[in-house]
């Protein structure tokens, strides 16, 4: 653990004319940084890191955050020059660890060094308030607010700022202003390329990424064609996937607009359009949902009632294949005649290879079923 040590290194007994804000006394103070170590609950051990401090001097205030519940007397040891006792206050009457006294873990506290103290062996004794550290936060799983993709019918892709917490979890990335990224390769900063390898390719899927080189808490965007695993400049250690575009035969982006975690394609995407798809399930891979992520597909669908069906069954994948029924549908044509359609908006869950179900209960030559997707929702990495 790191200490900071404020120590007066004047020659003589006497101070120079320095005001300390902390003790609120006129001191010699200049800032030495140290490392603790030794039986940190008790003795307090500390070694200079940048020059030595060969005495104790009049005045020398040590300031630290305290590693543990202390749970005996306390000593302050400066590395080689002795341990010498720690006292409540000036008076030297009660040590720290005594009669119920004690350093409480997290604790930020300051001790000046008298040379008269403790019969003339010299001590430390408490001065000011001690502070409470706030200790480190871990980022909230999840969290992301912000990073709203946009763009269409040009290779640039805008950003907003926000914050979001890396898919690691060890890292709250801010992304403080509006990016733009083209297709270009990936270099730092907005208006630059970001993609991860290789160049634009026509009607293909790209997922956007918020990454950190945590060194330096630079912040940028990458774009990759993998969902879980792009492959990140040098030095950029954590990442968050926040969206998903999709790119045409120009190749440009196809518009899209997104409000929070729901996008919607400016134009909508024809997915089925089957006369008499027969009465088994049927596995349809969507176009207009990205792969390799799970998303709630919005799907604009119909049934048209032909010779024979009077009900259609849309369903994820990762639920049973089940006959439509009087119980078990999402369109009924009940009691109609040719021609009679059904037909609504519904939200059902992909799988990561973009996959749905229908089913029709009985199917004839005149039955048409029809499917189009209007947009997707997108947790993006929320319920991680």
């Amino acid at each position: 653990m790191a200490w900071q040590v404020f120590g007066n290194l004047a020659a003589g007994n006497e101070p120079a004319n320095l005001f300390d804000t902390l003790t609120g006394q006129i001191v010699n103070c200049v800032n030495i940084p140290c490392t603790a170590s030794g039986a940190t609950t008790v003795a307090l051990t500390v070694t200079t890191n940048a020059g030595p401090v060969t005495s104790y001097q009049f005045g020398q205030t040590w300031s630290w955050v305290h590693p543990g519940n202390s749970s005996g007397a306390v000593t302050i040891n400066g590395a080689t020059l002795g341990a010498k006792k720690l006292f409540t206050d000036n008076t030297a009457v009660t040590q720290v660890g005594v009669s119920g006294t004690s350093l409480l873990n997290g604790a930020r506290y300051s001790a000046m060094f008298d040379p008269a103290l403790d019969a003339a062996a010299g001590a430390f004794y408490l001065v000011g308030t001690p502070a409470v550290v706030p200790p480190s936060v871990t980022p909230n799983r999840g969290y992301l607010f912000g990073n709203i993709l946009s763009g269409g019918g040009s290779q640039t892709l805008t950003i907003t700022g926000g914050q979001c917490t890396s898919d690691d979890f060890t890292t709250l990335m801010t992304l403080s202003s509006t990016y733009t990224k083209t297709f270009a390769a990936w270099a730092v900063g907005t208006g630059n390329g970001g993609l991860d390898t290789g160049s634009i390719a026509n009607n293909t899927w790209y997922h956007v990424y918020i990454i950190e080189r945590t060194d330096t808490s630079v912040v940028d965007v990458l774009i990759s064609t993998s969902a879980t695993t792009p492959t990140m400049p040098t030095n950029y250690t954590v990442k968050r996937r926040v969206g998903s575009i999709k790119t045409d035969a120009t190749p440009n982006i196809i518009t899209f607009n997104q409000n929070g975690d729901t996008f919607v394609w400016n134009t909508i995407v024809a997915e089925w359009n089957t006369t008499n798809p027969g009465a088994t399930a049927v596995t349809v891979t969507l176009a207009g949902v990205p792969p390799g992520v799970v998303t709630e597909a919005i799907l604009n669908s119909s049934i048209t009632f032909g010779t024979s069906t009077s009900k259609m069954l849309i369903t994820s994948l990762a639920s049973a294949d089940t006959t439509p029924s009087a119980s078990a549908f999402t369109f009924n044509v009940s009691g109609g005649s040719a021609g009679l359609a059904r037909g609504g908006q519904v939200r059902v869950n992909t799988n990561t290879s973009q996959q749905i179900r229908y089913r029709l209960d009985a199917s004839g030559a005149a039955d048409v079923a029809i499917g189009l997707t209007y947009g997707w929702v997108d947790k993006r990495g929320r319920l991680q």
